[in-house]
C-alpha cells in the first residue's frame, strides 16, 4: 500500500483509510486478516491442548513388581488423546 500509518491513531478514521485509497485493497486486507485470525485460533488451540496435558496427573502403578511401571486408570487419557488428535486433524485441515 506504500503509506505510513497508526492503525491505534485517534486521526485513523474511515475518512483516512478512503483518501490513503486502502479501500483498493479490500481483498487483500481481507485475506491477510482471514488467514491471521485462522493462525491465532490454531495458535490458541495448540496452547489449550498444551495447558491440558500440563495439568494432566497420571495414575502410575508397579507392574509385577520387576521394576516395570503402567499408568492404572487411562479411560481420561485416552479420550484427551482423542480429542486432542480430532482437535490437531482439523487444524492441519484448515
Amino acid at each position: 500500500m506504500q503509506r505510513q500509518f497508526d492503525h491505534k491513531s485517534v486521526d485513523f478514521t474511515l475518512e483516512k483509510i478512503i483518501e490513503f485509497g486502502f479501500d483498493q485493497y479490500a481483498e487483500t486486507i481481507g485475506d491477510i486478516s482471514g488467514a491471521a485470525t485462522k493462525e491465532l485460533a490454531i495458535e490458541q488451540g495448540i496452547e489449550a491442548i498444551a495447558k491440558t496435558w500440563e495439568s494432566t496427573e497420571l495414575d502410575i502403578t508397579t507392574y509385577k513388581d520387576r521394576g516395570h511401571y503402567k499408568v492404572r486408570s487411562t479411560d481420561d487419557v485416552f479420550q484427551a488423546l482423542e480429542d486432542n488428535q480430532v482437535q490437531l486433524s482439523t487444524m492441519k485441515a484448515s
